[in-house]
């Protein structure tokens, strides 16, 4: 009767479980449909015939080959051996669920494998939360410890906060599990023997503050070097590769062979490759946390070989290799691409035919993968916003003239009266006082500087130059505005053309010569040119090369002679901020008549002449001055 009751007992625990399990295994199946309409990849079909492959490894292959984001956990057992034909991958992981007794944990995209062995899993939640026994007496001050596969962590924990004493670890063993059974020593012996029983080692740093490491520093396993598929890498010198759960890897060698290194992370990661080259040489490589990709990129970079990818094979050969060389198109976004070409260093060229592809604004480059990547880097470091200058000037001339006139006017006339006599003395300056401070700043740099930095101007600025023009103070006689790009020269000319007339006289024959006559009229030009060259710095100052030239006519001696010419010219190279206005000035044109009327052979009489005739003499100064006001556009 007992029997029965046990058996049956035993039979109701069973099916409760099968029956629990098939309603994790439904539920698996529903949340995979779901997941399925935004990760393609649990819809791929696979084929697939394994023996003698853990879990673990074919689920993190299947993970790497259909971009799914999986994490196996460290309770997960089993050996898979199968054939796959035409199966989808959600299928396949569920029937990996039903079939090792796995449950999947969704945390978002991540899918989260575990054991549903509940005995096991009991035993992991139990061992994390499983406090450390450390015990301490504070009257003789002995520490005792019964430790069982306990993280060194919280065991330094429970040992800080019971002796007030600062024990770390290194982080190499930080998270490693210590065993030891110890009772009533002192803390500095109890440590040691902690020490001595779980292969680390103490080091007293000062008062109160030890430390715990390894006592043997991490060289690579030399002794029981796994093989993978027949491979023997004990002969090789020493190497590590480690997969992590990302899919990156940890690789560590010391003057090993770079074709050996690369056949073990490649076998170790389950990344096929096929050799058109053999690699030569040794390296030493000690790397954590870094893809394949990148492996390959730090051995084969000092070498002509390369690396392509196709259909989820490497090949790896020689870089001027045909299966090996990439074209690309890459187009700039925040430049033309006229003149990049010119910028590109010779060395990074080299073995790169790069062709311009002004429709599309980029380069076509062809040639081998890693010469392409640094010819990238270069265009991307340069594709960047160039500045646009807007270029305000204002080109004006300040006249100032001075007259005096003397003498006495004597008029005769049948029946006039004569005028009276005048004596006048007349000066024309300036008619308008504004208080403003600029214009104040303005009239200064008129009576002398030759260059002044007015900053920031407001609007009212400019009515008071009309204000100024219409009293006739000065005389504006340009108001351009120029754009041009950063470091790219903006011109602009105002021309007068006057012609003369050049006649040339030509003898033809001897004995009877004749005269052939040919009149030319030929121009000439007065200008007034300005030629501005901006260049943006990077916290916005802008350093500007300005020439200035101007040309004007003067009286001709003769009709058919060619005008006068006087000119003014200047440059400068100035930096101000962006949005300042900048005065230059000094140009200037000084004039002087004297003239005098009055009674013949009298009015040149010394002395007389003042009352036999009158006398007027004028002087008149006239000085170019230009405003610049450059303003940065992004």
């Amino acid at each position: 009767m007992k029997n029965i009751l046990a058996l049956t007992i035993t039979i109701l625990i069973n099916l409760t479980f099968f029956g629990q399990e098939a309603q994790k295994i439904d539920s698996i199946r529903v949340k995979l449909k779901e997941l399925s309409k935004d990760y393609p990849g649990l819809n791929e079909s696979v084929e697939f015939s394994v023996s003698g492959v853990s879990v673990k490894e074919f689920v993190r292959t299947l993970a790497n080959n259909h971009d799914l984001n999986i994490s196996v956990a460290e309770d997960v057992n089993g050996i898979v051996v199968n054939n796959f034909a035409n199966a989808k991958v959600s299928d396949v992981l569920i029937f990996l669920c039903t079939e090792y007794h796995l449950n999947i944990v969704f945390m978002g995209s991540i899918m989260a494998f575990r054991s549903l062995d509940e005995r096991a899993e009991t035993e992991r939640l139990r061992q994390m939360n499983r406090k450390p026994r450390v015990m301490y007496d504070n009257s003789s001050h002995f520490l005792s410890l019964d430790l069982k596969n306990d993280t060194l962590q919280s065991v330094l924990k429970e040992i800080i906060d019971l002796t007030m004493v600062n024990v770390l670890a290194d982080p190499d063993v930080r998270m490693s599990q210590v065993s030891v059974y110890i009772r009533n020593r002192p803390l500095e012996s109890a440590l040691d023997m902690l020490a001595m029983a779980n292969n680390l080692e103490v080091e007293k740093k000062g008062a109160n503050f030890y430390v715990l490491s390894s006592k043997y520093s991490p060289p690579p396993k030399m002794e029981g070097r796994p093989t993978i598929s027949g491979y023997d890498y004990s002969s090789i010198g020493p190497l590590e590769v480690e997969v992590l759960k990302s899919g990156n890897l940890n690789v560590s060698a010391s003057n090993a062979s770079i074709k050996d290194i690369l056949h073990a992370v490649s076998r170790k990661s389950f990344r096929p490759y096929f050799l058109y080259d053999e690699p030569e040489g040794n390296a030493s490589v000690y790397v954590e946390n870094v893809s394949f990709e990148s492996i390959l990129d730090y051995l084969l970079n000092s070498s002509n070989l390369t690396f392509r990818q196709q259909e989820g094979v490497y090949l790896i050969g020689e870089r001027k290799d045909e299966m090996l060389r990439t074209t690309e198109l890459v187009q700039l976004e925040n430049r033309t691409v006229e003149s990049v070409l010119e910028y590109i260093p010779a060395e990074m060229k080299s073995g790169v035919e790069i062709k311009e592809f002004t429709e599309l604004n980029g380069l076509v480059l062809s040639g081998s993968r890693p010469n392409i990547e640094e010819i990238k880097r270069f265009l991307f470091s340069i594709d960047q916003v160039v500045p646009v200058v807007k270029i305000e000037v204002m080109i004006i001339d300040y006249q100032r003239s001075h007259s005096i006139s003397a003498g006495i006017d004597m008029k005769l006339g049948v029946g006039e009266t004569p005028e009276k006599s005048s004596y006048s003395v007349g000066s024309d300056g300036a008619g308008a006082t504004l208080n403003s401070t600029t214009v104040n700043n303005l009239l200064k740099a008129f009576n002398g500087f030759g260059a002044v930095n007015l900053g920031p101007v407001q609007p009212d600025f400019y009515m008071t130059i009309q204000a100024l023009e219409a009293n006739g103070n000065l005389k504006v006689r340009s108001t351009p505005i120029l754009s041009t790009l950063n470091g790219h020269e903006s011109s602009l000319t105002i021309g007068n053309t006057e012609y003369y007339l050049e006649v040339n006289n030509n003898v033809i024959g001897t004995q009877n010569p004749i005269t052939q006559q040919q009149q030319i009229f030929k121009p000439v030009s007065a200008d007034l040119s300005l030629n501005i060259k901006p260049h943006v710095s990077s916290d916005e100052q802008v350093t500007l090369e300005i020439t200035v030239s101007q040309s004007d006519f003067t009286a001709r001696i003769s009709d058919t002679a060619p005008p006068g010419q006087v000119s003014r010219e200047f440059k400068s190279l100035i930096r101000i901020k962006n949005g300042e206005m900048i005065l230059l000035g000094g140009l200037e044109e000084k004039s002087v008549n004297e003239s005098g009327r009055g009674l013949p052979i009298l009015s040149r009489i010394p002395v007389l002449k003042w009352i036999f005739g009158s006398r007027t003499k004028s002087k008149s100064k006239s000085k170019l001055h230009v405003f610049i006001k450059p303003v940065v556009i992004y």
